[in-house]
């Protein structure tokens, strides 16, 4: 859509009617009709009312229940039609607090003197009664006969304006009103719909509706509904401010993820991983604090969601927080919030994550890479459970629990001075460390059948491993652990050409026994495979997208990691391993 057309959509006014009876169906008629809106929807717990054959022969949604249609806050006026005081309140106090709520005398009125066919012949109008009904309305409105005699004005007409009724009433419209919709629908014979002028001698700019009052097929006179065009532009400001509101609520709830893991998804018998196990289980019980340690790619983040899904806080949410894949000088605005001017740029209130994870988990992924800084107000939180956000003046109470992992040595980076020692104590109330493959060797046809079956499901494939594929997969050392073993499965199911993966195949991506006798660190591995990705795709901004993804790791990981590696600088593209 262009931005004019955009514009469009968004100045249109978007509208939701309860009750589809004779007078609610003859609204949505007329509503229909009008370019500047949009008919959200109609309730009505009748559903043999016409309303409701007539909404669905416009496409229009329907609802029983008007309340479950105003959940959706994407509307602007709501139309109460059924003329039922308690429908009347009850709208009231569950509508959108930005929308604007017409009832049901109002609305019929309107629609009547706007669209409607109105006896003027032979009827004797109750003054009084007519009156109040027309001056409960917003909208300011003008009545003339044919021959342009104004013959009443309503008190929305005097606020707008700033007219008295004695200069209106008895004064000709073509005199006091020669451009406006009301003298052009008398001229015309034809309605006009959303046209603006100002009023002679106010300076009030308004947006006027006018159509013409027939009378078997005559028309008797014409009538005219406004609004200053002022108090639209308020409203459309008010619309605004509340739907950049509910973006925020989206951002932010976006940011809340449901657990995908449970204890049932960790594949293992093994000694090594069913000791570890049985702490995590423990732990999860209680809102401890846990410390996760282990090689990269041992699983510690499905430990994580397994641990939140096994606890009393597993209806509540799971933030993840990658503290290498966001820039230090992000990470504290990200974990913490800020306040709307705390920063430049800062032009509204952020909830951080700890805020998101309020009643739930948030995990802290490889924690050892936090800042010294950040690791004096991470320590507040876990002492006071408390935080303050960028730029506040109180602190804020908080009800989370913290999983916190780590592929490094803590205690080897408090002794560098890198990680704070009350810190590590605070986390590590409850550690659990993770076993590497390589000393799990006896889970591993348990992981490589739970691999293959999703990896076929995947690619859509039915693949099986020779025995010889399994003695392979056990001879290797596996120094990427669950992710090496993963990656290598599925590279191996979309190479195969035949259902059967061979010994000869898992070799091509872990080579053969005697070259593995001597692994090699977990660091040279890593530096070998960035490498060895960014040989195959450049240097370039592309070329590091797909080498990260490749790697299975963000783009700001990958960056992370080429400052961390000096290895890896622009001199490395001319060397052939490490």
């Amino acid at each position: 859509m262009s931005k004019a057309g955009k514009k469009r959509e968004r100045d249109r006014i978007r509208v939701v009617l309860i009750g589809g009876g004779k007078g609610g169906s003859s609204i949505l008629k007329e509503l229909s009709m009008l370019d500047h809106i949009i008919i959200m929807g109609l309730a009505d717990n009748d559903p043999r009312a016409p309303g409701i054959a007539l909404a669905e022969s416009l496409e229009i949604p329907v609802w029983q229940d008007f309340r479950t249609m105003l959940e959706n806050p994407n509307y602007d006026v709501v139309i109460e039609a059924t003329g039922i005081k308690e429908v009347s309140e009850e709208i009231d106090r569950v509508k959108s607090p930005s929308s604007v709520l017409i009832v049901a005398e109002a609305a019929r009125l309107m629609m009547l003197l706007v669209e409607h066919h109105e006896e003027l012949r032979n009827i004797k109008w109750d003054v009084e009664r007519l009156s109040a009904i027309m001056d409960a309305a917003q909208e300011g409105i003008q009545m003339a006969d044919n021959e342009g005699t104004i013959l009443y004005i309503n008190k929305a007409f005097t606020w707008i304006t700033k007219t008295k009724p004695e200069e209106r009433i008895g004064q000709n419209v073509f005199e006091v009103s020669p451009e406006g919709a009301l003298a052009e629908v008398l001229r015309t014979g034809k309605p006009v719909f959303g046209k603006r002028n100002m009023v002679m001698n106010t300076g009030v700019e308004v947006l006027s509706n006018a159509s013409p009052l027939m009378i078997n097929g005559h028309m008797q006179g014409a009538v005219v509904l406004f609004r200053n065009v002022s108090d639209i532009q308020k409203l459309s400001q008010k619309l605004g401010e509340s739907r950049e509101v509910i973006r925020n609520l989206k951002e932010e709830i976006s940011e809340l993820a449901a657990p995908r893991y449970t204890f049932d998804d960790i594949v293992g018998e093994s000694e090594a991983l069913t000791k570890q196990l049985k702490i995590a289980r423990y732990s999860a019980k209680d809102a401890y604090t846990v410390l996760i340690t282990g090689e990269s790619g041992t699983g510690k983040e499905l430990l994580a969601h397994a641990i939140h899904s096994a606890g009393p806080r597993a209806g509540g949410p799971f933030v993840k927080v990658d503290c290498t894949a966001i820039p230090l000088n992000l990470l504290e605005s990200i974990l913490f919030g800020y306040e709307k001017g705390a920063y430049t740029g800062a032009d509204k209130r952020k909830m951080g994550k700890f805020e998101l994870a309020s009643g739930g988990t948030i995990f802290l992924d490889e924690i050892g890479e936090l800042d010294i800084q950040l690791q004096a107000k991470l320590l507040r939180v876990l002492q006071d459970r408390e935080m303050e956000r960028l730029g506040g003046t109180y602190p804020i109470k908080l009800d989370v629990r913290i999983i916190a992992a780590t592929n490094r040595d803590l205690k080897a980076e408090v002794n560098k001075g890198k990680f704070r020692l009350d810190l590590y104590y605070r986390l590590n109330v409850i550690n659990v460390e993770l076993p590497p493959l390589r000393q799990r060797k006896e889970d591993i046809d348990l992981l490589a059948a739970a691999i293959l079956a999703k990896k076929n499901a995947r690619h859509q494939k039915n693949c099986v491993f020779t025995s010889g594929a399994l003695q392979a997969l056990q001879d290797y050392d596996w120094p990427g652990n669950l992710r090496e073993l993963e990656n290598a499965i599925e590279r191996a199911v979309i190479l195969s050409e035949t259902p059967v993966i061979t010994r000869e195949l898992i070799q091509v991506f872990v080579g053969d026994k005697k070259e593995h006798r001597s692994f090699k660190t977990l660091r040279e591995v890593e530096l070998e495979s960035i490498w060895q990705a960014l040989q195959r795709n450049g240097r370039s901004l592309e070329g590091k997208k797909k080498s990260a993804a490749e790697l299975g790791i963000s783009l700001a990981t990958l960056y992370n990691k080429l400052e961390r590696y000096p290895e890896l600088g622009k001199d490395a593209e001319n060397r052939s391993g490490f």
